[in-house]
C-alpha cells in the first residue's frame, strides 16, 4: 500500500497517495508495529507468550531479522505518511505521541548479529528538552533514522 501511495504521489495524485500511505499505517498501527520499544529480540516472543487484544492475537516477531523489518517498515510508513498528511493538509493517521517505537537502524545490523543499541529513544525523547542534543544527533544515524526523524519534527 505504501509502494502504491508513493506512485500516486509521484504521478501528482497526491490525495490519492496519502490514503494508500495512511491505509498502510492504519494496519501498521492494528499490529502494534508503532510501540516496539526495544531493538533487542526477545526469545519469549516465539515461545506462544502472546497477548490477546480484543479477541485476537498480538502479532509477535519470530527472530531478530524479522523485528529489525518490523522497526523498518513502521518507519517506512511514517516517512510516507506524515509528509503527506502536510501537503494535504489533512492530520497524520497516528498521533506522534501514540508513536513509542524506537529510531530505525540498518537491517544488516539485526542480520549479521552485531550488539544493538538497546536505547529507548522513540519521538518522546526527541521533543524532551534534556534528551534532545542526544536524540537529534544524527551523526551516528542511518538514512532511514536521520529521514524519520525530520519528518516527525516537520508535522510539529
Amino acid at each position: 500500500m505504501s509502494m502504491l501511495g508513493q506512485y500516486y504521489c509521484i504521478k501528482g495524485r497526491l490525495l490519492e497517495g496519502h490514503v494508500h500511505c495512511s491505509n498502510a499505517t492504519q494496519f501498521a498501527v492494528a499490529l502494534n508495529l508503532h510501540m516496539l520499544n526495544s531493538r533487542v529480540f526477545q526469545n519469549d516472543y516465539s515461545s506462544g507468550k502472546t497477548q490477546q487484544s480484543l479477541g485476537r492475537t498480538t502479532w509477535r516477531p519470530q527472530s531478530s531479522v524479522e523485528l529489525g523489518e518490523a522497526f523498518n517498515l513502521w518507519w517506512t510508513c511514517c516517512i510516507f505518511e506524515y509528509p503527506g498528511s502536510t501537503i494535504n493538509g489533512l492530520p497524520p493517521s497516528v498521533a506522534r505521541d501514540d508513536i513509542t517505537t524506537v529510531w530505525p537502524c540498518l537491517l544488516a545490523d539485526f542480520e549479521d548479529g552485531y550488539p544493538l543499541s538497546d536505547d529507548d529513544y522513540s519521538v518522546a525523547a526527541l521533543f524532551d528538552p534534556e534528551l534532545f542534543c542526544v536524540v537529534a544527533d544524527i551523526s551516528r544515524d542511518g538514512a532511514k533514522s536521520a529521514v524519520a526523524k525530520c519528518c516527525i519534527m516537520q508535522e510539529s
